[in-house]
């Protein structure tokens, strides 16, 4: 609690996390997107996974791959998917030997798994398509109100009297982050816990 992390990024566009605490004091800094070895192995690995370090093409390369594997497994279900009695099929039978056990268990254990591995491959190809999943759903655009103070060429604002408007319409809350205006989108998102 007290600790902010500020993303700075330079003109190669490279971005660094900066923790300060709630008087502006640094606490540190590391890379989010570069120089993984000083980012520490859970950036590193999770900028791997949802890129490949190749950043928009490496977004859908891991998004067909799993689209592929999101395909595998419903095949793999629906060749699962037992004719008969469930009880049977989700336990392994006594008595088998072999590859007859094998076959058991592997189809048991996928069929006991299928589900949270939809969930979870799915959520994942969802990640992955964010940004279609914006395009398609309207989400990604900017609200019509804020366009119209786009185009009426307000004052500006800081940052301070932005955070102060947001925790007076939430009295209460504390700030969970912001993002400062840009060229296309030249307002401040505030969230609040």
């Amino acid at each position: 609690p007290g600790h902010f992390d500020v993303f700075l990024a330079n003109a190669k566009g490279q971005t660094d996390s900066v923790r300060i605490d709630g008087q502006g004091r640094l606490l540190g800094r590391k890379p989010v997107d570069y120089d993984y070895r000083r980012a520490g192995w859970l950036q590193a690995a999770t900028e791997l996974h949802q890129t490949l370090f190749a950043g928009h093409r490496g977004r859908l390369i891991v998004g067909a791959s799993g689209v592929l594997l999101l395909c595998s497994l419903v095949l793999g279900i629906k060749l699962a998917w037992p004719r008969g009695p469930w009880g049977a099929t989700l336990r392994v039978q006594k008595g088998l030997r072999g590859a007859a056990r094998l076959y058991a268990w592997h189809r048991a254990l996928g069929l006991w798994f299928a589900v949270p591995a939809l969930i979870l491959v799915t959520s994942g190809c969802c990640l992955a398509f964010d940004d279609a999943w914006d395009h398609l759903l309207g989400t990604g655009e900017s609200p019509a109100v804020l366009a119209e103070y786009r185009s009426s060429g307000i004052g500006s604002v800081t940052t301070a009297q932005a955070l102060r408007c947001a925790l007076h319409e939430f009295p209460g809350a504390r700030i969970g982050g912001i993002i400062l205006p840009q060229s296309a989108a030249p307002w401040f998102e505030v969230r609040l816990l």
